[in-house]
Parts: structure tokens; C-alpha cells; sequence
């Protein structure tokens, strides 16, 4: 289930985002390649949204005066969000990075840099012009970011992200009702529990988590695991380009 913050959140920037003014700018600025007016105007509808979300945001031509310091900018992330309230030091509520950036390793910094501070919601938006390039990206940030991120191992266990999830094909992992065998080329060797998750990065593509999956610690990214027993309705319960990813292929022998 999509956390209830996300689902809000979502919510109060797509009705930002398509409010004439901003949604003018920003696709001009989008179409035509003007990646400092795209930023500027993105700024514009991610501080509207924390406005209409009840919080009180902080950017560059959006000073925040709710902590003893008066900064457009804090710890140099271009979006910072707090609750409302008295002038006091407190954590983020949310936190955001605009990368226009079209270097995937300066979107990893971003990413980095948002999961790095303590908040409950952290996002990074990032320009480009084809949206055939996300799920390419996507993947790039999980193994170079995601991967290694403290989430990994906060509660003890491994996370380990696969090609494919809830989203694509697997369904019937829902409330982890099938536990599906799973074969990989390092069965034999040691194992620990680990935490199983689909690409897409929506909260709800999680497989195994209540019952972690025992998988091989020599287990590496881009080895290639057999998910065995999955029948005949994985390719009708796939979705259709959800976030950017491509419907699960099938294929007749």
C-alpha cells in the first residue's frame, strides 16, 4: 500500500503542476531545452505544493523564517519543508532535489544527498527529454544509490531489488500470499534473510518483507535469479508502463 504521505503529496503537485501560469512555464521550458527557467519554474510548483500540503518551504526566492536562521537554502538542498509552528531549530518534513543535470552520477549526488537528511518525505526531480530514458536510470540509481543506502540494513536485513515485482507479473505476491522458489547460481553457498523488492520504487512493490527470503549473501548485482511456479497470469497482471517500466515481455516457444 502507498503511504498515505506519498499519495497527498502526489495529489497537491499534480494540481500545482497544471495551474496555467506554472504549467505554461514549465513546458516551455521543458520543450525547449531551458534547463535554469525549468528549474526555476519546477521551484515554483514544488514550494505551491508544500504550501498546500500545510508546510512552510525554503528555496532559492522562497526564504523560510521558522528556524533561528533565515536561509533560502539549508545543508545546500534546493527544497526544504518544515510544519508550521514557532521559530525553533526542528528536522525537515520533506526535502528536494531539481537535478537538470543529464549526468546519471550527478542525479545519484542528488539522491544521496536527500537520503542523507532525516525527513519523512525526500524526492528529486531530474530533466529528461524522452521518458524511454527513465526505467534506464531508474536502475542505475538503485545500484549505485539505492542499494547502498542505510535503509539496506537498518533493521539487520539485506535489501535485494529484482527486474521485476508486484508490478510485473507478480501480483500474487500481494500480502506475500505465494512464496514462489527461487533458484539462483549460487544455491549451495551460505544465506541470510533478505528483504525482496520490485524496480519501480513505489512503496508498494515489496514482496517479501514480513517473511524476509533466505537468498545467497554471495548473491550480486546483475546475477540473474529463476523465480519458479509462476503460471500462466503473469503477463496479464502486469502493468502497463507503471512508472515508466515496460509491460513483462512474453514469450512463445
Amino acid at each position: 500500500m502507498t503511504d498515505p504521505l506519498i499519495t497527498r503529496w502526489r495529489a497537491a503537485f499534480s494540481d500545482a503542476v497544471q495551474r496555467q501560469e506554472d504549467a505554461e512555464r514549465l513546458k516551455q521550458a521543458a520543450t525547449q531545452g531551458r534547463l535554469a527557467d525549468w528549474t526555476a519554474a519546477l521551484t515554483s510548483c514544488v514550494v505551491a505544493t508544500c504550501r498546500e500540503m500545510g508546510w512552510v518551504a525554503s528555496a532559492i526566492g522562497h526564504k523560510a523564517s521558522l528556524l533561528p536562521v533565515d536561509q533560502s537554502e539549508y545543508l545546500a538542498v534546493d527544497v526544504m519543508a518544515f510544519g508550521d509552528g514557532a521559530k525553533r531549530w526542528r528536522f525537515p518534513l520533506a526535502v528536494a532535489e531539481l537535478e537538470n543535470s543529464q549526468s546519471p552520477d550527478r542525479i545519484a549526488y542528488s539522491l544521496w544527498k536527500v537520503l542523507s537528511v532525516r525527513a519523512d518525505l525526500r524526492i528529486v526531480f531530474c530533466y529528461r527529454r524522452k521518458p524511454e530514458d527513465g526505467p534506464a536510470l531508474v536502475r542505475f540509481l538503485e545500484s549505485e544509490v539505492v542499494l547502498i543506502s542505510a535503509k539496506n540494513y537498518a533493521n539487520g536485513l539485506r535489501w535485494v531489488y529484482l527486474d521485476v515485482g508486484k508490478f510485473g507479473g507478480l501480483a500474487e505476491t500481494m500480502d506475500e500470499a505465494i512464496r514462489y522458489p527461487i533458484v539462483t547460481a549460487h544455491d549451495g553457498s551460505e544465506t541470510a534473510p533478505c528483504v525482496l523488492a520490485g524496480p519501480t520504487c513505489d512503496s508498494a512493490d515489496v514482496m517479501y518483507e514480513k517473511t524476509p527470503y533466505p537468498l545467497p549473501l554471495s548473491l550480486t548485482i546483475g546475477d540473474e535469479v529463476l523465480i519458479e511456479g509462476t503460471g500462466a497470469y503473469t503477463t496479464t497482471y502486469s502493468a502497463v508502463a507503471f512508472n515508466g517500466f515496460e509491460p513483462l515481455r512474453s514469450y512463445v516457444i
